[in-house]
């Protein structure tokens, strides 16, 4: 016996120990992904291609700042707008800014362009002495390069695109890493090249690595700074936005952070005082809590030994752990309280011993259905949900250790309780009373989820996939506000790009090739979808403009290129045209405000006119930038929640079936295990509620949870119909035991979940919201739709006359 007290001990003393030790792990290591990697899909071609665009025409990271003034012609206007620029440009991480006042001017002096080129003048600049501030704004009003760029059409805002750095040793291992990835995707490549491709890549890999997480570093430290000098000149007075897809990211990390400070506190607060309330014992409060806060503590400690950052999917592991853990520990409770009334013979060792057996089957059986669950996520093909469905199967799997050794051994170390502390009377009472209710009106509750499930399904039909990054944040938020005036005034956030390559040799000089260009950047501009276009098109027709405004006769396109490239320096170009002309780039916006916005739509058509426009030309036009990859993800989480809930209903269903040893019991266990699903993708569907990189798992995540409460309910049915084989005192014996833990837990569950509702990140919002109402949900379904089934179906057996015995 000396020998078992001293197990415990060691038992406890390390569960709390490595808890401790994984916190402070987690506390010095655990961040959130800052960059937009997270927004694409593993292994996705497109941001393949995209990432080679980059290195071809250099990076297209970049911050739009948008200054709005009534007077920005005016001497302080223009002071301002070019004292921003320089500020801007001197943040450390910056490697360029463009402005309206540090583009050339052309055409605001009287000196005709012929002459000026004859006299190699020197260009002027907006904040230079001589230029006619007037004169000025219809230039720039009227560029095509620049209006809805760097100039609002009404000329009322400045935009000021921050372009980012980038680390040149890196761009030369991405160049190399891109361009073997790309070559091993070959299909005739031979093996003994592949295997050199493979092990090239594994040279490339720790320090691409390490200066990939550099980078990271310094974008987040960037945007910090721009987001501090912006808040300086909102303090000083100005009316100033910015945005951008490295702003958005940030915006969604600070929002996350936030989220995990606040609101996990505020739900570790709930659960103490909802623990205390419920059981009224220090134990059944601390115990609890200390398993789960190890079961989160050690997975996000994993997170942070693996390298891995949380997301906006992986953030929402701590609680629904807890939320796993939690469900354990209250079983675990509420039987115990049941021995401790029902078997006074027993001492303290005795008494959970009794209660380890009781439960321990049921348990097992939903830890192992609710890691298959999760598991089945790694079909996603998306590394977040990947990561997410693995971290959340192994947790699932270490809150049942956790609980089934911490729990017993921790207990067993404190004065055994008396027999006051047993049943819970007044939820068993009532719990009594509903299933009293259910059975006397059976064809109530049938109609009842016949009328919540056509309803549903109507509602699902009007499921859609979320295609805007502005609806992530609140109408009422800063974030929003500066998105929606940026995006709005400034001709877009998100790039969409076209790039057009020929094997033939200086091709893409020809008059024909830039016609196509134009064709192509006009159909662009015609979009609605598509704000600023900018292209070598647009240069070329400011070029024309000044030489039939200097007297001459308009150029071609080819001729107007060539005087281009003779006057205007090679940085100017560069994300246009590479120095070959070998590749061209025509580089889009798209409004995320824009209320229609059907990304797969806009991508299908471009991808459709420009088929179209190059049949029979030896030219290659490929759609690429930002929009792409993250389009891609949008138009697979349709496909993976559809496959992921597939899957895991089938594997539920065969496990129940392995698992309580009849199909008769698995069809009735998916049944109330399928309606939360059914309700809140339905409720999605008539709400707005989009599916988005985290309400794509909420299917899996309330089929795998749902299941639980199913288990316990069908395992404690089965011994109690054991007991004198009546069927309808089996139930009520089984809905005042497990269904008050089951009660219980989803009350637990719901109400913190419900804290997310006041996030100011409405993915969050949403989980939070869609998770409570599956809950919820499944409470009722557990609890009513449960009892009638069985009653009807009458699994494990046929039942007993009254007063018969049973052997």
């Amino acid at each position: 016996m000396e020998r078992l007290r001293w197990l415990r001990w060691l038992v406890v003393l390390g569960v709390t120990a490595l808890t401790l030790g994984a916190i402070l792990l987690v506390r010095d290591g655990f961040a959130v992904e800052a960059s937009s990697d997270s927004l694409v899909l593993e292994n996705d071609p497109d941001w393949l291609f995209y990432e080679r665009t980059a290195v071809d025409f250099g990076s297209d990271e970049f911050l739009l700042v948008a200054l709005q003034r009534d007077d920005l012609f005016s001497p302080d206007g223009v002071s301002q707008v070019h004292e921003l620029t320089q500020r801007m440009g001197e943040l450390d991480g910056v490697q360029s800014v463009s402005s309206i006042s540090n583009v050339r001017l052309l055409a605001s002096r009287p000196t005709p362009l012929p002459l000026m080129w004859e006299l190699n003048l020197k260009p002027l600049h907006l904040p230079d002495e001589g230029v006619d501030l007037e004169r000025a704004r219809l230039e720039l009003t009227q560029h095509e390069a620049y209006v809805g760029n760097l100039i609002s059409p009404d000329g009322s805002s400045a935009g000021i695109i921050v372009t980012l750095a980038q680390d040149e040793r890196l761009i030369e291992l991405n160049a190399e890493r891109v361009m073997l990835l790309y070559e091993s995707k070959a299909p005739l490549v031979a093996e003994p090249r592949r295997e050199e491709i493979t092990r090239r890549l594994g040279e490339l890999a720790p320090e691409y690595q390490r200066l990939e997480m550099v980078r990271r570093e310094k974008r987040i430290q960037v945007v910090r700074d721009a987001q501090s000098l912006v808040q300086e000149y909102r303090r000083g007075g100005a009316t100033i936005h910015m945005s951008g897809v490295p702003v958005i990211v940030i915006n969604m990390v600070d929002a996350l952070d936030e989220d995990l400070r606040w609101f996990s506190g505020a739900a570790l607060v709930f659960l103490v005082l909802f623990l205390g309330m419920v059981f009224r014992r220090v134990r059944w409060v601390v115990l609890p809590l200390i398993t789960c806060l190890a079961t989160a503590s050690w997975v996000l400690a994993l997170f942070v030994l693996e390298g891995k950052r949380t997301t906006v999917i992986t953030a929402n592991i701590p609680s629904l752990l807890v939320v796993i853990g939690m469900a354990h520990s209250i079983h675990f409770i509420i039987r115990h309280r049941e021995l401790v009334a029902s078997r006074p013979d027993l001492d303290g060792p005795g008494l959970i011993r009794a209660t380890l057996r009781s439960i321990i089957e049921p348990c097992l059986y939903t830890a192992a259905t609710t890691s298959v669950g999760f598991a089945s996520l790694s079909i996603a093909g998306i590394r977040p949900v990947i990561d997410f469905g693995l971290h959340m199967a192994l947790g699932s799997l270490l809150a049942l250790v956790l609980s089934f050794t911490f729990m017993p051994a921790a207990l067993s170390l404190l004065r055994p309780l008396g027999s006051r502390d047993g049943r819970l009377d007044g939820s068993a009472r009532g719990l009594d009373l509903l299933v009293g209710w259910a059975l006397g009106h059976r064809l109530g509750v049938w109609l009842l989820c016949a009328v919540v499930t056509l309803v549903s399904v109507l509602g699902l039909l009007r499921l859609e996939v979320e295609t805007r990054f502005i609806d992530y944040f609140r109408e009422d938020s800063s974030m929003y506000r500066d998105l929606a005036f940026v995006d709005e005034q400034m001709g877009g956030t998100t790039g969409i790009e076209v790039v057009l390559q020929s094997d033939e040799a200086e091709w893409l000089r020809k008059e024909e090739a830039l016609s196509l260009a134009e064709r192509i950047h006009e159909w662009m501009v015609a979009r609605a979808e598509v704000g600023t276009v900018v292209s070598l098109i647009d240069l070329a027709h400011e070029s024309q403009k000044l030489v039939v405004s200097g007297g001459g006769s308009r150029p071609g396109l080819a001729g107007s290129v060539k005087t281009v490239e003779r006057f205007l320096d090679r940085e100017v170009l560069a994300p246009y045209v590479t120095e070959d002309f070998s590749k061209l780039r025509i580089v889009g916006r798209v409004y995320e405000a824009y209320e229609d916005l059907d990304r797969a739509a806009l991508l299908s058509a471009l991808r459709g006119h420009l088929d179209e426009a190059t049949a029979g030309l030896p030219v290659e036009a490929t759609v690429t930038g930002m929009f792409v990859p993250y389009t891609n993800l949008l138009s697979s989480l349709t496909g993976s929640q559809q496959s992921a809930t597939m899957l895991v209903a089938v594997l539920l269903f065969v496990m129940l079936a392995v698992l309580l040893r009849s199909i008769r019991a698995a069809v009735i266990g998916m049944v109330p295990s399928s309606l939360p699903i059914i309700v809140v993708l339905g409720y999605m569907g008539w709400a707005g509620v989009h599916l988005d990189m985290a309400t794509v798992m909420i299917a899996s995540v309330a089929l795998g949870i749902a299941v639980d409460g199913t288990i316990h309910y069908l395992f404690r049915y089965r011994e109690e119909l054991r007991i004198d084989g009546q069927v309808e005192a089996a139930i009520r014996r089984s809905q005042r035991s497990s269904g008050t833990a089951i009660l219980f837990t989803s009350l637990t569950a719901v109400a913190g979940f419900l804290v997310l509702t006041l996030s100011n990140f409405k993915p969050n919002v949403y989980f939070g919201l869609l998770t409570g109402l599956a809950m919820a949900t499944a409470i009722f379904a557990a609890l009513t739709v449960l009892p009638v089934l069985i009653a009807w179906a009458r699994p494990f057996g046929k039942p007993v006359d009254a007063g018969q015995s049973v052997s």
